[in-house]
């Protein structure tokens, strides 16, 4: 990898330069001080990295800041948190929004555990949990949900009305997630700035990402589905890989 005492400033282009002074200056061996911030927040390390890096919050799908996807993570680090492009009940497209629909979509579809609310998810690739239910890529490179009768454990399935014919759930359209996978992470590819000790102490550049090296990731279950979603809370469909995969995409480090 290179650094920056083999590599002069000058032959970084102006981003990369930006962002490398940028942590240099506000960022790298300063302790990390969350006072202010919200303590219960998972990321809250990460915010307070953001506020050091001056990247502000929006919704939008675009890099970072510079062209650059900023990641941080301790163990895994998430691609996207992207909710389903179309949810079906009995086969219809289930109405977006729409309370009463989602209830029965959650009465059909979610497990619960005796002392927690329903949740749907949890699911691996070609590999049924116990509602019957896996993740599975179809040849147009949609990530689809499917149900199987079947292979559902639950004890009261035979009084939920289910159909046992499988079909499909919940439907993730490649098109979609090619244009965010590629808005955020094929424009001048990501960073990482690694923690140590309550500190942050370098900074790594990574490769770009298209969306046929990160779906066929997803195919080999590198990167996965993570997250539960419950039916009083926002859906928690998170795209996550481990943190050696992230690694093995590092070319340069400061």
């Amino acid at each position: 990898m290179e650094n920056l005492d083999k590599l002069e400033m000058k032959d970084i282009d102006n981003d990369k330069q930006n962002i490398i002074s940028s942590f240099i200056k506000n960022v790298k061996n300063i302790e990390i001080n969350i006072e202010g911030l919200n303590k219960t927040h998972n990321g809250i390390k990460g915010h307070w990295l953001e506020n050091k890096m001056g990247i502000k919050h929006n919704s939008k799908n675009e890099p970072d800041i510079q062209g650059y996807e900023m990641k941080t993570g301790n163990k895994v680090t998430t691609f996207i948190d992207k909710v389903p492009t179309i949810m079906y009940l009995n086969e219809n497209i289930l109405p977006k929004r729409n309370k009463d629909y989602k209830k029965q979509f959650w009465e059909k579809y979610a497990s619960k555990k005796e002392t927690d609310k329903p949740t749907i998810g949890g699911w691996s690739v070609d590999k049924f949990n116990k509602c019957g239910q896996k993740i599975i890529v179809d040849d147009n490179n949609n990530i689809l949900v499917l149900y199987d009768y079947k292979e559902d454990t639950r004890v009261n399935k035979n009084l939920l009305s289910l159909d046992n014919k499988p079909h499909i759930i919940m439907k993730w359209d490649s098109k979609e997630l090619l244009t965010t996978i590629e808005n955020k992470f094929n424009q001048k590819g990501f960073f990482k700035c690694i923690e140590e000790n309550n500190k942050f102490t370098k900074i790594c550049f990574g490769k770009k990402i298209t969306f046929d090296f990160w779906i066929n990731q997803f195919k080999k279950g590198v990167i996965y589905h993570d997250g539960y979603s419950k039916i009083d809370g926002r859906g928690r469909h998170v795209f996550r890989a481990s943190n050696k995969f992230w690694d093995n995409l590092i070319i340069e480090e400061y």
